[in-house]
């Protein structure tokens, strides 16, 4: 196991040399600039949040409208009543400010630069506000953990269960807040009167997600048959404290924006041999 170890940090260095990274820099920022050039004008995702505040508690939240389905908790739709009325510029503005409030420069320019940020621009997505969340959530935040527990029940994705499993085995003062969360979101759900549909379009509308273009997973070529390799993978990246890439190996697509969950502030192991006491085990701060 240590020379698998040691082979996966050696990896990760050669993958942190600055060639490599300006390589990928420029090649990020010119896909990024033709995926906005080709989809900001539709911003998709926008839409469906928009439709989706429209129909917030009526059966027409689930109607089905192809790759851009509505698939949230019910429950998700009615604080989107509060975000609509905004318009996508002005959302686009706050995930620039999202971007902007990570907690390093380095880490910032990073992201601004990146593919799954303009794709989450371009989109008018919010993956960046999860990522964010997710980062501080390590980082000891008490804000950050509440919020990336609330964005997983509200938007609950298989990318996001490593890092869920891995806050509350850590961090076991969380464990009765969110298992109260978990019961009046249930209830929520049943409120609504839509859980049985939301469950049934998450079924129905997985196949053609995972055919999607814009799936750029395994599954793409082998459907939900990558799972077989996808869970134990996963299962092997958790215990070597890679939680972005083990939500990234359980997923049974990936879109562009995913790829927030591989990079390092994610994936312990791959912080520099990042060890509990940095990343606050108990919830404290980080020493830096």
């Amino acid at each position: 196991m240590t020379a698998w170890r040691e082979g996966w940090d050696n990896a990760v260095a050669r993958f942190s040399d600055r060639r490599v990274l300006g390589a990928l820099l420029v090649a990020s920022l010119l896909y990024s600039f033709a995926f906005v050039m080709l989809e900001g004008p539709l911003h998709r995702d926008w839409n469906v949040l928009e439709r989706a505040a429209e129909a917030a508690g009526t059966p027409e939240l689930y109607r089905y409208n192809g790759s851009t389905t509505y698939v949230w908790s019910p429950v998700a739709a009615y604080p989107l009543k509060i975000i609509a009325p905004l318009g996508v510029t002005a959302w686009r503005l706050i995930l620039i400010a999202t971007a902007l409030a990570l907690p390093t420069w380095r880490l910032r320019l990073l992201v601004l630069a990146s593919v799954p940020f303009w794709v989450d621009m371009a989109t008018g997505n919010l993956t960046i506000l999860v990522f964010v969340s997710a980062v501080y959530a390590l980082r000891g935040s008490p804000l950050g953990t509440a919020s990336f527990f609330g964005f997983a029940l509200l938007i609950p994705r298989p990318l996001f269960a490593p890092m869920v499993l891995w806050l509350l085995w850590k961090r076991p003062g969380w464990r009765v807040p969110i298992a109260v969360a978990f019961g009046l979101h249930l209830v929520l759900v049943w409120w609504t009167g839509l859980g049985v549909t939301w469950i049934e379009t998450v079924l129905e509308i997985g196949p053609e997600l995972q055919g999607n273009l814009s799936n750029i997973g395994p599954s793409r070529l082998v459907g939900l048959w990558w799972l077989a390799a996808g869970i134990p993978l996963g299962a092997w990246l958790f215990s070597r404290g890679q939680l972005g890439w083990a939500g990234l190996a359980v997923s049974p697509y990936i879109w562009p924006y995913y790829l927030y969950w591989a990079l390092p502030q994610v994936n312990l192991g791959g912080r520099r041999r990042v060890d509990e006491e940095e990343i606050g085990e108990h919830g404290s701060e980080p020493r830096h």
